[in-house]
């Protein structure tokens, strides 16, 4: 089941039925991290936090969608 709050899981039909009062875009860089993470660490971290608090915000009646992360490099 798609969660509202997240626009990649969205239909076009679904997105364009509902009025949100909020954008979130995640952005991050991609760049090496040492050996021990994976080039896409800081778009994970951005990506996360946001989703969750998305859900709680939503879940108190806020309309609000978390867009795909921008990936910057």
């Amino acid at each position: 089941m798609p969660r509202p709050y997240i626009l990649a899981e969205l239909t076009w039909k679904t997105v364009r039925a509902t009025r949100y009062d909020v954008a979130v875009l995640p952005w991050g860089a991609t760049e090496a991290h040492n050996f021990h993470l994976p080039y896409g660490t800081d778009n994970i971290q951005s990506e996360e936090p946001r989703r969750a608090r998305a859900e709680r915000a939503w879940q108190r009646g806020a309309k609000v969608v978390v867009l795909p992360a921008c990936r910057l490099g």
